[in-house]
C-alpha cells in the first residue's frame, strides 16, 4: 500500500513541477517511434517492420541475425526503458 501511494506522489510531483504542457511533452517524447524510417547501426541488410491494425509488428529481414536484431529493437522500443551506448 505504501509503495502504491509513493508512486502516485511521484507522479503528482512531476505534474506540479513540470506543469501541464511540460508533462505532456515529456510523455510524448517517451513514446517509441513507429512511423517513418530509422537508421540503426548493426544491421547487415535492410529490415522492414510493418504494424498491422492491432499494432502487432511484422518483421521482414533478409538474414536471421537482422531479424533477431530488429525483434530486440521492437521489444525495447515498446518498453519504458531506453538502451544506452
Amino acid at each position: 500500500m505504501l509503495r502504491r501511494a509513493t508512486g502516485w506522489m511521484v507522479v503528482a510531483g512531476l505534474v506540479v513541477a513540470c506543469g501541464p504542457r511540460d508533462f505532456e511533452d515529456l510523455a510524448t517524447a517517451s513514446l517509441a517511434q513507429i512511423d517513418g524510417e530509422i537508421v540503426v547501426e548493426g544491421l547487415q541488410m535492410s529490415v522492414e517492420i510493418r504494424r498491422d491494425p492491432w499494432g502487432v509488428a511484422h518483421i521482414y529481414a533478409q538474414t536471421v541475425e537482422d531479424l533477431f536484431y530488429a525483434q530486440g529493437y521492437v521489444v525495447l522500443a515498446g518498453t519504458s526503458c531506453r538502451a544506452k551506448n
